[in-house]
């Protein structure tokens, strides 16, 4: 009896038939039992051991109905167990099938980001490279500013000196030689020189009719720190005013 107790106890979760079928056998097994217990001499058991029996078949039966109450409750538990792993499963489905689509997005937008920092990238280095050109034509342009500031400033002393020569009288001054001024001057002077001699001979041959008329371009030789020469029509010195000789005030 004990054995089917313990088999209909450790059962999962048993139906109602079952449960049927284990009270049956729990009512033959204590019969049985009881009549095994009875000597089988014709006399017959004593109120005691009636008793005793009794007793026993109603612990047995309160124990099966608690085995009963436990079983129902358990189904009912398994039930609403099923129900949440179903409840779950299905949030996990969703979740799952959102987590791929975040995971898409997220792959196309890091594939955009990447691309953005090479495009980026390209776009820096394009910048500094160019950023570095400008810097060095910037220089490039402050030197040849301040060198044209030096030169408009050097220009300014010429003509102030070639008006105030202009505005005094040649007598005043003793006549130079070519040969008692300095040697950057006396260069200049002989460029002049030799500008003013070429342009007489062609206005000459052009007018004879003998030679073929050519346009001489006066220039003034620059000092040693000036750009190239270019065109100016101003003497550098006031010993052009003492050779040609210009009027008086």
């Amino acid at each position: 009896m004990s054995t089917v107790v313990e088999q209909a106890a450790t059962a999962g979760n048993p139906k109602p038939a079952e449960i049927s079928t284990a009270k049956t056998s729990i009512s033959t097994a204590t019969a049985a039992a009881a009549i095994s217990a009875t000597p089988l001499a014709t006399s017959a058991p004593t109120a005691a051991e009636i008793e005793q029996l009794q007793q026993a078949l109603i612990e047995k039966q309160t124990q099966l109905y608690a085995l009963e109450s436990a079983c129902l409750r358990e189904t009912e538990r398994q039930v609403e167990l099923e129900d949440s792993v179903i409840a779950w499963q299905d949030k996990y489905d969703r979740l799952y099938e959102s987590h791929k689509r975040v995971q898409k997005v997220n792959q196309s937008l890091e594939d955009k980001m990447l691309k953005l920092v090479d495009r980026n990238a390209g776009e820096r280095a394009q910048l500094t490279s160019d950023v570095a050109t400008l810097s060095v034509r910037l220089a490039q342009a402050n030197f040849n500013i301040a060198k044209l500031q030096r030169e408009i400033e050097r220009y300014k002393a010429d003509i102030s000196l070639a008006i105030q020569l202009l505005q005094c009288k040649p007598d005043s001054f003793v006549s130079q030689k070519v040969s008692s001024l300095p040697i950057d001057i006396q260069s200049k002077v002989s460029a002049y020189m030799r500008l003013e001699t070429n342009s007489h001979s062609d206005s000459e041959c052009s007018n004879s009719g003998v030679g073929v008329a050519t346009t001489a371009s006066y220039k003034v030789l620059p000092a040693s720190d000036s750009p190239p020469p270019s065109a100016c029509p101003f003497p550098p010195t006031a010993m052009v005013y003492s050779m040609r000789g210009i009027g008086r005030c």
